[in-house]
């Protein structure tokens, strides 16, 4: 069966009293980074918007949060490439 990956809202800037459980950002809201859904159990994968850190303004990847690899130009578009891998 092959691994269905998805889009999690994980953090925003901005009014964070109007985000929703869903996923739904508040008026003037930024979602920032998302955490991959439905990655193989025991490991987390995280995307991030990386304007506010660096200066190529692109989405990356991070399987720690602490090293971000690749240079994408939406998080969908890194989700795509994540997909590719774990239906290899």
């Amino acid at each position: 069966m092959a691994i269905q990956l998805t889009l999690e809202p994980h953090m925003q800037i901005g009014d964070a009293a109007e985000y929703k459980s869903l996923g739904r950002l508040g008026s003037g809201a930024r979602l920032f980074q998302y955490k991959v859904g439905g990655w193989p159990k025991g490991q987390e994968v995280f995307i991030r918007d990386m304007r506010a850190t660096d200066a190529t303004g692109r989405w990356r990847i991070s399987r720690n949060l602490r090293e971000w690899e690749g240079d994408y130009e939406s998080a969908e578009a890194a989700l795509v490439s994540l997909q590719a891998q774990v239906s290899i």
